[in-house]
């Protein structure tokens, strides 16, 4: 019963997630939250045998179906290409699946017990539209995200498709390597391991809607601009503090670091000097004398 620990860790931080004001503001996050809620409770319920086991995978099918179906909507959304997803006909196709999985064992045919005691799947005739569907939306949602992230211009904009597409990583290996495994006939499922990363992504999420955050977020990404600057500032922060221990700094030269690492800083989220300028509550003569020579 040790898994069931993990799903209900998952569960707990979900419920945390219903009550932060920035999750409540934004509609498809709030269903996607709200979706990937009601796997996590069907998910436990699977570890106990209450004899509705075949139901409640039916129903834990249908809100991965409804799961990946908002995934491609927020995706869509944070790279501002949702006019281009036709939201009432995907709503329609996976109504259509869900009405298949719960009234027909086209899909889902039957259930098997894990090891671990939660129950897996016997696949119907129709399982392979499932597939489909899932894994469709899923590409989709990528090239959606890896499309604005090339072409998009705003900064803030091709950061937040860039934190997403990361937060998307470990959910989409996690599925795609499950389902193939399945396909091989292998004992496994989806317990456990997709909610862990769906829950990092859903954390990754609520943070990607504040400018703040999303600087916050970026500068522990190998490479970013923002982990360079903050690696530069933490270490001109211990530079300026060596006085406290006895060794001697040139505080003008430092202090001349830290302005040209904030002014470089600011003039990549800003398309004119005139906005920069006015970010850093300096004049615009100032700033071009303090930006670095081209």
């Amino acid at each position: 019963m040790l898994w069931i620990i993990p799903s209900l860790t998952v569960l707990l931080i979900k419920i945390f997630l219903f009550f932060q004001p920035v999750v409540r503001k934004q509609k498809y996050l709030l269903f996607f939250l709200i979706s990937t809620f009601f796997l996590s409770i069907f998910e436990l319920i699977g570890f106990f045998r209450l004899g509705y086991d075949l139901l409640v995978l039916k129903l834990y099918y249908c809100t991965a179906i409804f799961t990946v179906l908002h995934l491609a909507l927020i995706s869509a959304e944070i790279a501002r290409t949702a006019r281009f997803l036709r939201a009432k006909v995907l709503l329609f196709l996976a109504f259509s699946l869900t009405a298949i999985i719960l009234f027909s064992n086209r899909i889902v045919a039957d259930y098997t017990i894990m090891p671990n005691s939660s129950i897996t799947r016997v696949t119907g005739d129709l399982y392979y539209i499932f597939q489909i569907y899932a894994l469709t939306l899923l590409i989709v949602s990528l090239a959606i995200l890896i499309k604005s992230t090339v072409e998009q211009r705003e900064t803030i904009a091709r950061k937040r498709c860039i934190i997403v597409l990361i937060a998307l990583c470990p959910a989409i290996v996690a599925a795609v390597v499950v389902m193939c495994l399945m396909e091989m006939g292998f004992q496994i499922n989806m317990a456990v391991i997709l909610s862990v990363t769906i829950c990092f992504m859903l954390l990754i999420f609520r943070g990607n809607y504040d400018e703040h955050d999303v600087f916050r977020t970026m500068k522990y990404i190998p490479f970013s601009s923002e982990r360079a600057f903050y690696l530069k500032l933490k270490s001109l922060s211990k530079k300026l503090s060596l006085p406290a221990t006895g060794e001697s700094v040139n505080i003008k030269e430092a202090l001349k670091e830290v302005e040209e690492l904030v002014v470089k800083n600011a003039n990549q989220y800003f398309d004119t000097q005139k906005e920069v300028a006015k970010a850093l509550n300096i004049s615009e003569s100032s700033l071009s004398r303090k930006l670095p020579k081209k």
